[in-house]
């Protein structure tokens, strides 16, 4: 599966919250995952995922909670690991649901799972009381993404998700939920949290071997919050074919070319991005967004460098949209990093 170069730094302002309510300190923490203090409080910046990860590993390895101190039930480090290696052994992706209902309700007190299976739609739902631990709902999110990307790694593809339930209203954030529950009805204001997979799928084989388990495991969950849900997506093809061009130091190909190259006429290219919520320049501003903030983040590159490889004719043309993409100038994100 693909990686997620960056992400919005509202789950960074999401995850520190069970730290700071046992008096942790906002400036270290940020200190310690490299992420500035106007990183983390513009409304519209994006994070890279090493930054993510390291806020993680940090939460995590300090509050000896892989809830990161957000839920009355803290889940000690190893819990997640525990949870794969013992569905690793079962044969369906059916089997591998049930499976993790019965491990979460032997391993937890705070969680309530509900598993229906219909002709249509298998519905996993789920009540957890969070309101007074987790202020900004990123356990229930959490979750749900993490329980996705593992059963679609489990059977190698990805698992159909058509809704998702969230008991909170809609955030402000909520435009970021295309990526992370891709093709999927997601609503809010819902008497409980769920997700409906497509029934079909339930008899998908289990095809990971133990030494795939083991090497899955060492860096979750917190790479697995990271990885793209659904590489058949027409989203995600695109964004491979940039990579490529990007690679090659050619440029970005045009629309028709890319539906060309997708045995897809642009008409139906177009209706397939709109029905994912995208569009061909909003694909090619969020690579160029997560490039740009990936080459300043690594350094040896000067801006000139970065917009020119980014395909901008000048760099105040990229300064402009850099400040569009993140509320910061390319020279102030570079600074405050």
């Amino acid at each position: 599966m693909l990686q997620i170069l960056t992400i919005h730094n509202h789950y960074v302002r999401a995850m520190v919250q069970g730290a700071l309510a046992r008096g942790y300190e906002l400036e270290a923490l940020l200190k310690e995952a490299d992420i500035s203090a106007d990183l983390y409080s513009s409304e519209h910046a994006y994070v890279h995922a090493d930054q993510l990860a390291t806020l993680f590993n940090l939460l995590r390895n300090t509050l000896n909670d892989e809830c990161l101190g957000l839920t009355s039930d803290p889940a000690p480090k190893g819990h997640f690991a525990l949870l794969v290696r013992y569905l690793n052994q079962f044969r369906s992706l059916r089997d591998v649901l049930r499976e993790t209902k019965r491990f979460y309700e032997s391993t937890r007190q705070d969680i309530k799972i509900k598993l229906e299976f219909g002709p249509q739609e298998c519905i996993y739902s789920f009540d957890w009381d969070l309101d007074a631990t987790d202020p900004f709902n990123f356990t229930p999110e959490f979750i749900l993404v993490v329980w996705h990307r593992l059963f679609s790694w489990m059977i190698g593809e990805a698992v159909r998700v058509t809704s998702i339930q969230f008991k909170f209203s809609k955030p402000r954030h909520s435009f970021v939920y295309h990526h992370l529950f891709p093709q999927a009805d997601v609503r809010f204001d819902q008497p409980i949290y769920s997700m409906a997979i497509d029934s079909e799928q339930l008899s998908s084989l289990v095809v990971r071997s133990v030494e795939e388990m083991l090497s899955f495991v060492a860096n979750a969950p917190e790479s697995v919050f990271l990885m793209v849900g659904n590489d058949n997506q027409a989203s995600s093809q695109i964004h491979q074919l940039l990579l490529k061009a990007q690679r090659a130091e050619e440029a970005f190909p045009a629309f028709v070319e890319v539906a060309d190259v997708m045995h897809l006429s642009p008409q139906t290219l177009r209706r397939r991005l709109k029905q994912e919520g995208e569009s061909y320049q909003s694909i090619k501003n969020n690579f160029r967004r997560d490039l740009a903030i990936d080459m300043l983040r690594k350094g040896g590159f000067s801006i000139t460098e970065v917009a020119e490889q980014l395909g901008f004719s000048e760099t105040a043309s990229f300064n402009r949209a850099f400040k569009q993409w993140t509320g910061l100038t390319p020279n102030a994100y570079r600074e405050k990093d």
